[in-house]
């Protein structure tokens, strides 16, 4: 799997294929930061939506099992509510494997 960057000014952000909610869903994650944006890939204690016509439940399984694959510190900011981390979320929803 290639890594694809974002760069801008002296700073890059690494593109992180989400798929699940949408088709095209990504995560924005600066490993030099911990800092992951997930849009609505995973929220607080909870998972994005899977229930439109569009959406594919097990391909957001897999992408929320990429994230949590992530170091334990990464800090996650959703496209709603309230920020978490990268081991909050993979002590409530756990890692499938």
């Amino acid at each position: 799997e290639s890594t694809n960057m974002i760069g801008f000014g002296e700073s890059s952000l690494e593109l992180i294929l989400s798929p699940g909610h949408t088709p095209g869903g990504v995560c924005f994650y600066s490993p030099e930061d911990n800092l992951l944006f997930s849009g609505d890939t995973i929220f607080w204690h909870s998972r994005g939506d899977a229930r439109h016509n569009y959406s594919s439940i097990m391909k957001l399984h897999d992408s929320i099992d990429r994230i949590l694959g992530l170091p334990e510190e990464t800090e996650i900011l959703s496209g709603h509510g309230k920020e978490t981390t990268v081991a909050e979320e993979r002590s409530f929803l756990g890692k499938r494997g």
